[in-house]
């Protein structure tokens, strides 16, 4: 996700932030050398930064996600759980506005797993991980019925209804979504648009 507002960070900026991070990572070392560290600014927190950490020459290969802040003082583990998405919205000063809830939507389902996976939002069919690229005709089949997120009402209080189109396990679904302004979402009125498609199984992806 954001991968178009991703900065590699320099050995100087990594070696900093793998020294903050140092201590969450345990019993892990990371080798600096090897490690990446990539930085996502978010404007859904707007002191903050997303973080990726990963180092694949240490065994299991690794790759972590961490909120830090602008001032490098404060760390936060990004999980994939509902309730640690709603802790870092308290700790990190969610800010939800018409420009910034559809990133908010996307970095909400990207860490948010169930049992079974997570809704993976989309935006189009380039979005979608294939096992096995589809005939053309039922790729563009599938590329018509998907569209980017849309807000369609704004409440009075701040909170946004939207359309949004989603893989879960191997079917495209749509739905409405209703996101509140303390980040809690509401998924409802899902419609299933096509099962069985040949895509990588993402229920125990990291």
């Amino acid at each position: 996700m954001f991968q178009e507002l991703y900065e590699k960070l320099d050995k100087k900026k990594k070696s900093d932030i793998l020294n903050l991070i140092a201590k969450d990572i345990v019993p892990v070392v990371l080798d600096e050398e090897n490690a990446t560290v990539i930085r996502c600014p978010v404007d859904f927190y707007p002191d903050y930064s997303l973080y990726e950490i990963a180092d694949n020459n240490v065994m299991p290969p690794m790759r972590r996600f961490f909120m830090i802040n602008d001032d490098h003082d404060k760390v936060f583990a990004v999980e994939y759980s509902r309730a640690s998405i709603h802790e870092l919205n308290e700790a990190c000063g969610l800010y939800l506005t018409e420009d910034n809830v559809r990133a908010y939507l996307k970095f909400f389902f990207n860490f948010s797993r169930g049992r079974h996976g997570r809704f993976l939002v989309l935006d189009n069919v380039d979005d979608i991980q294939w096992q096995e690229d589809p005939p053309l005709a039922a790729r563009r089949a599938i590329a018509s019925m998907i569209m980017p997120i849309e807000i369609y009402k704004v409440g009075a209080d701040q909170s946004y209804d939207c359309h949004a189109c989603f893989v879960f396990k191997d079917s495209l679904i749509m739905a409405n979504v209703k996101i509140h302004q303390n980040g809690q979402i509401e998924i409802h009125n899902e419609e299933i648009l096509v099962e069985d498609m040949p895509i990588i199984d993402d229920s125990f992806a990291a």
